[in-house]
């Protein structure tokens, strides 16, 4: 019985593995539109937590991604307008809690917590101490 031995290079089989390959990913990119679509599709629905990071905690992952982000745009530029409204208004703010507090019903409150703030912390040696210092 007479064998047949055929020597193909190592080259060429790379060579046709690395093309085989090639055309496989070009087929299935051929639709980059789809593929696209999925990737986007899949990053906005991916369940993230209120603060838009995907969490450890399943339970905390209660938002997509978009719900979230949405959210946290909103509520970024609500306290913005805050912030922007309160400083134009800030003189007038000012002259206000002064008139306030100037009131003998709002300073009384304002003792009042004081006091039982005061109160409060002396009866927790670890929240309050008084140290007298030594002649």
């Amino acid at each position: 019985m007479d064998t047949v031995d055929i020597k193909i290079s190592e080259d060429l089989i790379k060579g046709i593995i690395e093309t085989k390959v090639q055309t496989a990913i070009a087929e299935a990119l051929s639709s980059e539109r789809t593929v696209v679509e999925q990737v986007v599709s899949a990053a906005l629905t991916c369940r993230v937590d209120q603060n838009c990071n995907r969490s450890k905690y399943d339970s905390d992952n209660k938002y997509t991604y978009i719900e979230a982000l949405c959210k946290k745009l909103i509520r970024d530029a609500a306290t913005q307008a805050v912030q922007q409204w309160a400083e134009s208004k800030q003189a007038e703010l000012e002259k206000e809690f002064l008139r306030q507090l100037q009131t003998k019903k709002t300073s009384s409150k304002v003792v009042a917590a004081c006091v039982d703030g005061l109160s409060e912390a002396t009866k927790n040696h670890w929240r309050f101490s008084v140290q007298f210092p030594s002649e």
